[in-house]
């Protein structure tokens, strides 16, 4: 049975993803992780990828979380943990994400959907939004429909 494994390296500020069938691993896509390493946030530890939430609103780069947020479960009871995987409000430049307003800022400037705009949790892992939908695309292939996907922070 195949299943899908995603490696977060703190110390390497990295995120890999790997497909694991019959005892081998073929390794799909190696990211770096643009905020959420720090020891604040996520325990090390054993996680589930939940489903994956696509953006609601209209414009999908306005979202603080990008175009896509992957919930980690906790392993054992498959409770949402308060933390995944995401990307950036609007596309990445030079590297960097897009930072988001502050809540006191978001309703000054922005009176109708402020919260697209608002910091998130820390301890989330964000990425770049072209690796996120990279790690979106490579998950849900047909191939990997049912497969388990495991995520390990270290």
């Amino acid at each position: 049975m195949t299943s899908l494994q995603i490696l977060i390296t703190r110390s390497e500020h990295t995120l890999t993803l790997a497909a694991s069938s019959g005892g081998s691993l073929d390794f799909l896509l190696k990211a770096p992780i643009l905020a959420g390493c720090d020891d604040a946030g996520l325990a090390r530890g054993s996680y589930a990828g939940g489903r994956w939430l696509q953006d609601p609103m209209e414009d999908p780069w306005a979202h603080p979380d990008g175009p896509f947020f992957l919930p980690l479960l906790d392993a054992a009871s498959g409770r949402y943990s308060s933390f995944g995987i995401h990307g950036s409000r609007g596309p990445v430049f030079g590297g960097f994400a897009k930072p988001a307003l502050s809540p006191g800022l978001a309703g000054f400037f922005l009176e109708t959907q402020p919260a697209r705009y608002q910091f998130r949790a820390p301890g989330s892992f964000r990425l770049a939004n072209h690796h996120l939908a990279q790690l979106f695309d490579l998950t849900t292939q047909a191939r990997f429909v049912r497969a388990p996907l495991s995520v390990t922070v270290k």
